[in-house]
């Protein structure tokens, strides 16, 4: 099972969910938290302390916005050292352990994606660093996590096939689905039958 807000968990959680760790697991998505005033962030220090699996999400559209999750990462390596006042905790490695391994566990893939190793799948990414937002390279763990911007990513593979290729996209045409968004957009928030439709205060 994937919780897939844990911004709701309690510590009275804490137990219950570590006593199911091997098939439950933990998403969070701060970005939507803290646009819409939700609170209190999830407890992901207590949660990782007890073993349960905790990795990204970036919820919808309308409350994640970007639907980065770089932006996610970033947010919540920020967010989680400040509501436990120290900054020693939720380190570069953590906010990439979530990424990667973290991930995979709470998804029950364990060991077949979210690290890169022989026998997983070739799920890789190829960033560039080399951004005057990027510099200094001091430590490239850190760059990851509070420098790097969705735009860096250059080659996409996933289980081996390349998807995008020097930001070219390989299997998508990409003028066809921004005209598809469009017109699906356009039909998805037509107020013209005077019924409601789902609003967001921003």
């Amino acid at each position: 099972m994937i919780i897939a807000h844990g911004n709701g968990i309690v510590q009275a959680d804490i137990a219950l969910l570590a006593a199911h760790r091997d098939r439950v697991g933990v998403t969070h998505g701060p970005k939507g938290y803290l646009k819409y005033a939700l609170g209190p962030l999830t407890p992901i220090r207590d949660l990782l302390a007890a073993e349960v699996p905790v990795g990204y999400c970036t919820d919808g559209a309308a409350s994640n916005s970007t639907l980065d999750i770089f932006e996610n990462m970033r947010i919540t390596a920020l967010t989680q050292k400040h509501a436990a006042d120290d900054a020693g905790w939720f380190r570069s490695g953590t906010a990439l352990q979530l990424a990667g391994p973290g991930a995979a566990a709470v998804i029950g893939q364990s060991g077949s994606i979210g690290e890169l190793r022989v026998g997983a799948r070739a799920d890789v990414i190829l960033v560039d660093v080399s951004g005057f937002h990027c510099q200094p390279v001091h430590d490239l763990a850190s760059t990851l996590v509070y420098c790097v911007q969705p735009s860096d990513v250059r080659t996409t593979i996933i289980d081996g096939k390349v998807l995008m290729r020097d930001r070219v996209l390989t299997t998508i045409d990409r003028e066809a689905l921004l005209k598809e968004f469009r017109d699906r957009a356009t039909s998805l928030t037509d107020r013209s039958h005077g019924r409601s439709i789902q609003g967001y205060t921003t």
